[in-house]
């Protein structure tokens, strides 16, 4: 049974409110062929069809049949020639849609409960598009899964084309995987829908999404990715507010008044282009896990963030599923009074920024760590820094500054000349703010993101290739940017000590 098939929620008498604008399209193809279908049964029987269109109004509910549906899915095979099995049953479903939606309370039936007849209709269309396939052909072709290589890849490339367009499609992208979203969904986000939430033992940027096609909304939340910058949406997301200054509300003006889809596949396709045009001469050497994924499309990120986090051994299916939109029946409800979709969904938000623990990791840090005497002063650089944008509140600002402060270092010495670097450093003297002042901020977020995550973080994630960055150099780093703050800087380095001794005897087991 496909998504919601047997819902008898009560819907609005205003169709667009409720299945939004795609779903009404859909519904509206369906209810022309339906009606050219009434026209071409009339002219061979009009004592047996005598509607020649579809009417509500006129048509008696008992006209409908499983028969009569029967024969308009024949309709669509051979004269309408629908080529795809998904866009046979898309038909077929909105047409169950508008049907059950036009004729409530008038009696009819037809779809009511688990109907033989209409699985059967859907199972015999399968085998007969499998009859007609050629060889080597394929029902359904599924774009292929974004993996977490792909998405570094691209984001590495779009932030190094340091332009206003290609810091939103890096935020795009991210955002994209992370709410495992449909690209038509991502479009409508507006900045007045991020919600900042703080407590003892998480901070989370929460995104409200419509989900169109359940007619729900949902809040999933974000994290701190724990060790990949370029991948991270919060700082993707400071990155585009600080340098790009956006002025409307919503969060992706590029995808405005275009067909989103189109759009997203352009831009992963001349990606690949260009990332083949810079690795021609290695393509042929690489592992096939090394490099971009061919053939990306616009429901890659949402297929690929739903494989990232199912292939977690502690994550359930069922908390992959409302983080997605995707219905399952009533089930859902149940697990959501159980478990608490908040709870559950932080748990999915880790995994997909890296985190090895479900549990814990992630706090990112806020202005809670800046000494009190200095936040006045740091409020006003976040203001400078993130601009007016509509909807933004003063929380959401300075940690957004917190998570480019946490990298800045690493991306000034991989990208010196890049827009972030030069925003960062000239919005010191308009907020009437230092550079030795920056410096001080800078080792007060890295002190907090050790603090409060560094147990948290695997092997892999603190030496590991992936990371880019030794445990030692992260101690360098550390010392570097602690000048000044003696025992702050002993207790922080026990803390890694430590944990590079449980690294290391990881290690050694593991060769063993």
């Amino acid at each position: 049974k496909m998504d919601g098939d047997n819902d008898q929620r009560e819907e609005p008498s205003d169709m667009g409110m409720m299945l939004g604008n795609a779903n009404v399209s859909g519904i509206g193809t369906a209810r022309r062929h339906f009606a050219s279908f009434l026209s071409v049964m009339n002219d061979i029987d009009p004592a047996k069809y005598p509607h020649r269109a579809y009417d509500k109004n006129s048509i008696p509910v008992d006209f409908f049949t499983p028969e009569l549906i029967g024969r308009f899915g024949t309709y669509l095979m051979e004269e309408v020639k629908v080529k795809k099995l998904y866009a046979f049953h898309s038909y077929i479903s909105k047409t169950k849609k508008f049907l059950t939606m036009d004729y409530r309370g008038r009696g009819m039936t037809m779809f009511d409960g688990e109907q033989e007849w209409y699985r059967s209709l859907r199972s015999n269309a399968m085998r007969l598009y499998m009859d007609r396939l050629p060889p080597g052909g394929k029902l359904v072709e599924n774009a292929p899964a974004m993996t977490e290589n792909d998405l570094q890849i691209m984001c590495e490339m779009l932030f190094e084309m340091n332009t206003v367009e290609s810091n939103e499609n890096r935020c795009m992208l991210i955002m994209d995987l992370q709410l495992l979203g449909r690209i038509s969904e991502v479009k409508e986000l507006k900045y007045q829908k991020l919600a900042f939430k703080k407590t003892k033992h998480r901070t989370t940027l929460n995104v409200g999404i419509d989900r169109k096609k359940q007619a729900v909304q949902h809040d999933p939340s974000t994290v701190l990715h724990a060790f990949e910058w370029l991948s991270c949406f919060l700082h993707s997301l400071g990155t585009m507010i600080s340098v790009n200054k956006p002025t409307g509300d919503n969060i992706f003006p590029s995808l405005q008044n275009t067909n989103e889809s189109q759009y997203c596949n352009r831009l992963l396709l001349s990606l690949f282009e260009r990332w083949q045009e810079q690795n021609d001469d290695d393509i042929d050497d690489q592992d096939e896990d090394e490099g971009l994924t061919r053939n990306l499309k616009s429901h890659s990120p949402r297929r690929g963030g739903a494989e990232m986090a199912d292939e977690h051994p502690h994550i359930s299916p069922s908390w992959v599923a409302p983080r997605g939109g995707w219905s399952i029946d009533r089930i859902q409800a149940m697990f959501a009074y159980i478990c608490g979709s908040a709870k559950t969904d932080l748990k999915v938000a880790r995994v997909l920024s890296g985190w090895p623990s479900t549990d814990a990791g992630g706090i990112c840090p806020t202005i809670d760590c800046i000494p009190p005497e200095s936040r006045e002063t740091f409020r006003r650089y976040a203001s400078v820094l993130m601009g007016s944008v509509s909807g933004i509140g003063m929380a959401i600002k300075t940690t957004l500054t917190c998570v480019l402060l946490l990298h800045h270092e690493k991306v000034e010495a991989q990208f010196p000349d890049h827009r972030l670097v030069t925003t960062m450093y000239d919005s010191l003297d308009t907020a009437g703010a230092t550079q030795q002042q920056m410096e001080m901020w800078i080792s007060c977020v890295n002190q907090d993101f050790i603090q409060q995550n560094g147990q948290y973080l695997n092997g892999s994630a603190l030496v590991g290739d992936a990371a880019h960055h030794s445990i030692h150099e992260m101690l360098q780093q550390m010392a570097r940017g602690m000048a000044g703050q003696t025992q702050m800087l002993v207790n922080v380095l026990r803390e890694l000590q430590t944990l590079n001794g449980k690294v290391n005897g990881f290690e050694r087991k593991f060769e063993e």
